[in-house]
């Protein structure tokens, strides 16, 4: 049985139980098996210095690392063709790690809960939520921040649903838009211009001025309108 092998110019061998477990080359080292740190004698750690990679597959396809020039740690899945997948038995969570003075802080950034809720924060402040229902924002949602065609979108019979008891309901239901209200009474208001209703584009059907006249049509031509005196009727 072999033990150690030394050759000239070239690697150094080790052996278990006669089977080759690590061998010395030009690039480093090569185990065949299982490289197990035992905590209990060393500590248990796998230090790299910046820039040293750790490579995963055949490939190298998985790589993780951290640079010394701008301080970033990198995971890197290079294969195209495939996926990168983090598994937990429970619960995941990504933390911002902030250490002022020997006082740790973990600010949560995103958690994904076992059977559970998508939650994301803003400044360790919960602000989205999935639910069994859809999804919960804290705060508002904006929409469009990018110009162009974006926007808030919803299908037919979808309703945007206002109030604590959902009191008033705006939709399409695939052949006509509905503005439902079932409390109290319907305000359409404008702090500051007018408010023009429209049957068809361009053509007026009432127009309401601010501090003025309102004004009915009939095929865009005024038929009816009030004035400081009373009202004014064209036919």
């Amino acid at each position: 049985h072999d033990y150690v092998k030394g050759f000239v110019n070239g690697s150094t061998e080790l052996y278990y139980d006669n089977s080759k477990k690590l061998e010395t080359n030009s690039a480093g080292v090569e185990v065949t098996g299982i490289l197990d740190f035992d905590s209990s004698i060393s500590g248990g750690t796998i230090k790299l210095q910046d820039d040293q990679k750790l490579f995963l597959g055949g490939g190298n396809d998985l790589q993780c690392y951290h640079t010394g020039s701008n301080h970033h740690s990198n995971i890197r899945h290079l294969n195209s063709s495939g996926n990168l997948y983090i598994d937990s038995a429970g619960s995941i969570n990504f933390r911002h790690y902030i250490d002022t003075g020997g006082t740790i802080t973990l600010e949560t950034l995103a958690t994904f809960n076992d059977d559970g809720a998508v939650e994301l924060y803003y400044d360790n402040s919960k602000k989205f939520e999935t639910g069994s229902y859809g999804a919960a924002v804290t705060g508002y949602l904006q929409v469009g921040l990018g110009g162009g065609t974006n926007g808030l979108l919803a299908n037919d019979d979808v309703k945007l649903r206002l109030g604590n008891d959902q009191d008033l309901q705006i939709f399409h239901n695939g052949t006509q838009s509905l503005i439902d209200n079932s409390t109290g009474d319907l305000f359409i208001r404008n702090f500051g211009g007018d408010i023009r209703l429209q049957a068809k584009a361009t053509e007026e059907s009432v127009w309401c001025y601010d501090d003025g006249a309102v004004e009915l049509y009939y095929d865009n031509s005024k038929k009816f309108e009030t004035t400081a005196d009373g009202v004014q009727v064209s036919g």
